[in-house]
């Protein structure tokens, strides 16, 4: 007696729905046609012509219908290649969030611990990765991430204070919203200025530029500074004085607060920016 091996009948599909592999090859068709641009030729091929049946098969006289259209550039055009950036579009969103994920750890570790202590493993530790590695994968040492960490504080806190400064006119108004945002900034991130001025004291300029550091962010500072206040006395909204040096005592007084703070926990920083601002009013004033 002899038996027939048949392969076990496949469960039918219900009508109106699909297996889940089908369905989303299907939502992935359809996704890749739609980021595909219209009205752009194929570059196709004939297909070639398939052979007859060999003739122990029946109905040799029929032939296997053939498709229009084929080729790997047509398939590439049409499928492939738009599926592919769809891929890196995710990838390429994936990679962006584990840089903010390594570069916020980065900040706590640096903010909490200090530069010296801040080394990869602590700051895969607090990012939660099985190893050093993914660090090393997206940025390019110690020295691009610390410039990372520099940028993004800096990024944060112009951010939070143009919001503020954006809402008032004039060049009195926007000083004083100036000296006021800024120590609220302080105040409210002291771990984020803890890892900024950790990581300028330490060379990480933003950019990587040489030379780069606490100085010559300290100085970009006061140099947008005295503009502003080189403008007010402009308009006539300001007295006489020196920009320069009226700068360098309003950017001192900011930072200041900083140390003050670490000293003195309970400090006051509405009183603080409040007896600030009297005074910058007062040096600033008309004679």
């Amino acid at each position: 007696m002899t038996h027939s091996r048949r392969c076990p009948a496949r469960p039918a599909v219900p009508a109106g729905r699909q297996p889940g592999v089908v369905m989303a090859a299907r939502r992935a068709v359809r996704a890749a046609v739609a980021a595909f641009p219209a009205g752009v030729a194929l570059e196709t091929k004939a297909a070639p012509a398939l052979p007859e049946r060999p003739s122990h098969f029946p109905g040799n006289d029929r032939h296997v219908p053939q498709p229009r259209e084929c080729g790997k550039t047509a398939f590439w055009r049409l499928f492939a290649r738009p599926c592919y950036l769809l891929l890196m579009q995710a990838k390429t969103f994936t990679e962006n969030a584990r840089r903010a994920q390594i570069v916020r750890a980065a900040i706590e570790t640096i903010g909490e611990l200090g530069y010296a202590k801040a080394s990869f493993g602590q700051i895969a530790k607090r990012a939660g990765l099985s190893s050093t590695g993914m660090i090393s994968y997206h940025f390019d040492g110690k020295a691009d991430l610390i410039a990372e960490v520099v940028r993004d504080v800096l990024t944060t806190s112009l951010a939070y204070m143009r919001e503020r400064i954006d809402a008032v006119d004039g060049p009195a108004a926007e000083l004083r919203v100036y000296i006021e945002s800024n120590l609220a900034f302080i105040a409210e991130h002291p771990v984020e200025l803890t890892a900024l001025l950790e990581s300028l004291r330490h060379g990480g300029a933003p950019g990587g530029e040489a030379g780069g550091g606490t100085g010559e962010w300290y100085h970009g500072a006061i140099d947008v500074l005295e503009t502003c206040l080189r403008e007010g006395q402009r308009t006539g909204d300001f007295g006489r004085f020196d920009p320069r040096v009226m700068a360098i005592t309003i950017r001192q007084a900011i930072d200041g607060f900083h140390t003050e703070s670490i000293r003195r926990p309970g400090i006051d920083v509405a009183a603080y920016a409040a007896e600030l601002v009297r005074i910058v009013e007062r040096a600033t004033a008309h004679d």
